[in-house]
This record gives C-alpha cells, sequence and structure tokens, in this order.
C-alpha cells in the first residue's frame, strides 16, 4: 500500500503540477506559500488537496480516487464519479465474468453455454 506521501506526489505527477510555481497557480497562491507548507506536499489545508483531486480526475481516475480514499472521503462525493455508474460497470463486468465461467463450463462438459447455465444459476 502506498504512504500518503506517494499517492500525493503521484496525484501531482498525473495533474502536471511538477514545480512549487505550477501547483501555485493550480491552487491560486503564491509560489512561496506553497514552498512553506512543503512538509505538506505545498498544500496549505483540506480544500487544496481536493483541488489536486479535481485536476488528477479527468487524466487518471484511479489516482484520484486514491488520493480522495487518503483523505477520507471519495470521488462520489466530490461529485466527480456518480455512485450509479459505477454500480452499473460492477455488474457488467459480472455478467462478463459469468459468461467466462459458463463457456469455460460448456467446454469441459462438451455442451452448449444455454445448457450449461440453468445449472450455474
Amino acid at each position: 500500500m502506498p504512504s500518503f506521501h506517494q499517492i500525493l506526489w503521484k496525484a501531482r505527477s498525473v495533474a502536471g503540477v511538477y514545480s512549487d510555481g505550477e501547483l501555485a497557480n493550480l491552487l491560486g497562491c503564491s509560489r512561496r506559500t506553497v514552498q512553506r507548507h512543503a512538509s505538506n506536499g505545498g498544500m496549505r489545508n483540506h480544500e487544496d488537496f481536493i483541488t489536486l483531486v479535481r485536476a488528477t480526475h479527468p487524466r487518471d481516475p484511479v489516482a484520484a480516487g486514491q488520493l480522495a480514499d487518503a483523505l477520507g472521503t471519495s470521488l462520489a462525493a466530490l461529485g466527480l464519479e456518480d455512485p450509479a455508474a459505477r454500480a452499473s460497470a460492477a455488474d457488467s463486468t459480472r455478467r462478463e465474468h459469468a459468461d467466462s465461467v459458463v463457456s469455460a463450463a460448456a467446454d469441459v462438459l462438451q455442451m452448449p453455454p444455454a445448457a450449461v447455465w440453468p445449472a450455474i444459476a
């Protein structure tokens, strides 16, 4: 499991804010302010971290989600992800996995998949 600072630096990298000046532009503060808060990755407060989550999300939702989790929130709570869409995607993934299992069972049994579905269900 990566440390908070590893997650933070990954998010900064994904968002393209490598330098203190770039981070200052993102946060709307001075480069000197970012430098003063170096022990927090250049962030002054919780809202700065949320700003970074929002900047990271379009480029890498997974990295944004990791940072949001580390901050004790979620992408859905920040309005960046629709929980219903995530559940729908999970359901379709489950269906694909089930199809794979049924196909493998049908191959082993030398039966058509339609004949195997009732046994699996």
